[in-house]
């Protein structure tokens, strides 16, 4: 849980001497060195988890089981948010002292914080074909050569169509996942912690899962919980370092893709 431009380094050291591994996001902050990472960590069969967390929160657990069943058929779309304000996250430090600032270190919008997004899309719709990114940098914070925001558009192998707009701006604080699937529609933000459907047949909205007092810090509890069990061979783990290189890549070629002005193929 350093700073993200060490993460590889260091991660390489302990897989060198076998012992299991838990990443904070994203996994680094380029891809060198991630694939000797990867094949050191397959070689010696260590345990290893990401720490992408929202994979652990009961809202996104629903939705990605209501995806999986069909609950609004074949999905078309799926539009998501994370935006807040950088100062705000660690407000007894100089948010210009942090690495989320730094390009360098692995910081700006997309790899501090989007990356949570990319991570579950992936996890609930599969593959990407492609993604395309812009990039910006136009506020009042003083970034040191990354971006306030970016605005991601994603071509799944399922054919789905995913857009997800983050930025370390907003305030207040926004964080939401909408799915529109050929039979429905499945919402749910992080502010309310309910998950709901739209049936176009009644014209209602239905509560199907309503956690509206949930303790965000739970997501990280379970966790750790979850980690115990993968060491103690209970479970296998669900966000390998595999998983947090395929997303990293995907974080990465939106920032290529910027700049080239074009989609980049990440087949």
């Amino acid at each position: 849980t350093n700073p993200t431009h060490l993460h590889v380094p260091i991660a390489i050291e302990g897989a060198r001497m076998g012992i299991p591994l838990f990443i904070d996001i994203p996994l680094s902050h380029s891809l060198k060195s991630t694939g000797e990472l990867v094949q050191r960590v397959e070689d010696s069969g260590l345990t290893t988890l990401m720490g992408f967390n929202l994979r652990f929160h009961p809202c996104l657990i629903k939705m990605r089981e209501l995806v999986q069943s069909g609950a609004v058929g074949p999905i078309i779309s799926v539009q998501s948010e994370s935006a807040s304000y950088l100062p705000d996250w660690h407000p007894w430090e100089d948010y210009r002292s942090g690495y989320s600032s730094k390009g360098a270190m692995g910081g700006g919008a997309l790899l501090a914080a989007g990356v949570h997004e990319l991570d579950y899309l992936y996890w609930i719709f599969g593959p990407m074909r492609s993604i395309y990114g812009r990039l910006g940098n136009r506020s009042k914070l003083q970034m040191d050569e990354c971006e306030d925001s970016a605005s991601v558009i994603i071509d799944f192998e399922n054919g789905a169509i995913g857009e997800f707009h983050c930025d370390l701006i907003q305030r207040p604080s926004s964080r939401w996942c909408k799915v529109v699937g050929d039979d429905g529609t499945i919402y749910w933000s992080l502010g309310e912690n309910r998950v709901q459907i739209y049936d176009p047949k009644t014209g209602y909205w239905e509560t199907v899962l309503d956690v509206s007092g949930f303790d965000y810090n739970e997501t990280y509890i379970e966790e750790m919980r979850h980690l115990l069990r993968c060491l103690h061979g209970d479970e296998k783990s669900i966000n390998d370092i595999g998983q947090g290189r395929t997303v990293l890549n995907a974080a990465l070629s939106a920032k290529k893709s910027s700049t080239l002005g074009r989609p980049v193929n990440l087949q």
